[in-house]
């Protein structure tokens, strides 16, 4: 596999399969701090896209060059970084490349997890209100009183990153940032929701509250979000339901454990 300085051109062409289809447009859209591998810089047949822990792949080859894609991957990403991906997911779009993942991972060094994505179909407002939830803006971040600011921004990096590329909403209280709602992923049309909430605050609702008021700023700007969870949390698949969002699929995924 090569590593390409850009984002490889007939790249559009694949990645259909759902939710890397929002996932992989908000990755090129944010220019974020992903990596994209090819087997062939001029005409590639098989891709890795690696985001974080998540790694995307798509395309065409002999079982024996997938797995080979894969393992020289790995390869790679630990002569780079370090990193050995453990705790990593990899996103696939049909049986065959999971079977050549596995294959390429060794079946004792990884194990398939299984997750649901919902979307949000409906272009109708939520009466949602609440004292304590605020848009996130450049006043709650440079406020100096407010306190658990980096919960918003650990993955983007900056409070002016995330002003600039992402929007949200978070819970303030008693001068303390309790939980936030933000849009990741982002594309023209599609976004995926962040959402967390402090241990001490949790099983209060701020996650379903927080939700609703999210949704009315995506339908503010005609962006249609996303809601993906692991399948056995619960809690999680209930807030999306209650929310109105639709379940589109369920998928797997394989994760390396070792």
């Amino acid at each position: 596999m090569i590593k390409c300085e850009k984002i490889p051109l007939n790249i559009g062409k694949w990645f259909k399969f759902c939710p890397a289809d929002y996932m992989i447009a908000g990755v090129i859209s944010e220019n974020m701090s992903a990596h994209f591998y090819v087997n062939n810089v001029e005409n590639p047949t098989i891709f890795i896209v690696l985001n974080h822990y998540s790694i995307y792949v798509d395309g065409v080859g002999e079982p024996e060059e997938i797995e080979k894609a894969v393992t020289h991957f790995k390869e790679l990403v630990f002569q780079e970084t370090g990193r050995d991906l453990v705790e990593a997911r990899f996103l696939y779009p049909n049986m065959e490349w999971k079977n050549n993942i596995i294959n390429a991972l060794g079946k004792n060094n990884c194990d398939v997890w299984d997750r649901t994505v919902y979307r949000f179909n409906s272009n109708e407002t939520i009466n949602c209100i609440d004292k304590n939830i605020y848009p996130i803006t450049a006043d709650i971040m440079q406020n100096e009183n407010i306190k658990n600011k980096e919960m918003i921004i650990d993955e983007v990096g900056n409070s002016d990153k995330f002003l600039k590329e992402r929007f949200g909403c978070c819970i303030i209280l008693n001068n303390k940032i309790a939980g936030f709602c933000t849009a990741e992923y982002m594309s023209e049309r599609m976004c995926g929701i962040g959402i967390a909430v402090i241990p001490e605050e949790q099983r209060k609702g701020y996650a379903s509250i927080m939700s609703q008021y999210f949704i009315n700023m995506c339908i503010e700007r005609e962006i249609v979000p996303h809601w993906d969870c692991w399948t056995n949390n619960i809690g999680s698949m209930k807030t999306a339901q209650k929310a109105n969002f639709i379940k589109v699929n369920d998928y797997g995924v394989v994760v390396i454990t070792s």
